[in-house]
């Protein structure tokens, strides 16, 4: 009797286990997501309207830059391979994003790079982005839009959309000397 016991409880508990690392935020690589929600349930958020620029030889391609804000109660540690961009049918469009306020080259040879500061490295070149709730990180996120009729654009995290971003161009993110055009 007390062996069926001891069976039913160790059931339970490996049960109990399971269930909760099912809803754990925690995928393998350890990264923190978006609370379980709809768009605009406050995740992400762009601190200001970001700049919006099209290369002048690429007019369906679309840079916007600005700065996002963690907007919920929880940490989002992730890199940028965790992110895409997709339509409004959640067809995965062409893009990528970083998290850095302009260009910057690793330190190190593609294998020379210490195995020590390979996060540090990860961080400073805007592949990895760790935000405290309320904090804030320079973003560039870069998209082709083959369809107009597809737009809205929106940046999905581990599948789920987190930031609906823009389309119209902005008059004051003209650089002269980068070929891009505002209209």
């Amino acid at each position: 009797m007390r062996v069926k016991i001891a069976i039913a409880v160790g059931l339970l508990c490996a049960a109990a286990i399971a269930a909760a690392l099912l809803a754990s935020d925690k995928d393998q690589a350890g990264e923190i997501g978006p609370p379980a929600g709809r768009l605009g349930d406050g995740f992400l958020r762009f601190e200001s309207d970001p700049a919006v620029l099209a290369p002048a030889l690429l007019p369906d391609d679309r840079i916007v830059y600005g700065v996002i804000q963690n907007d919920s109660l929880r940490k989002l540690r992730a890199s940028t391979e965790r992110f895409s961009v997709r339509d409004s049918d959640g067809k995965r469009m062409v893009g990528s994003i970083r998290f850095a306020a302009g260009y910057a080259h690793g330190l190190y040879g593609a294998f020379q790079q210490p195995e020590s500061d390979r996060r540090g490295e990860l961080l400073r070149l805007g592949i990895a982005v760790v935000l405290e709730s309320g904090a804030t990180a320079p973003v560039t996120i870069s998209y082709r839009v083959r369809d107009p009729i597809a737009l809205p654009a929106t940046l999905y995290f581990k599948r789920q959309p987190v930031l609906e971003l823009p389309f119209e161009l902005t008059e004051a993110a003209t650089p002269s000397n980068a070929g891009a055009t505002a209209r």
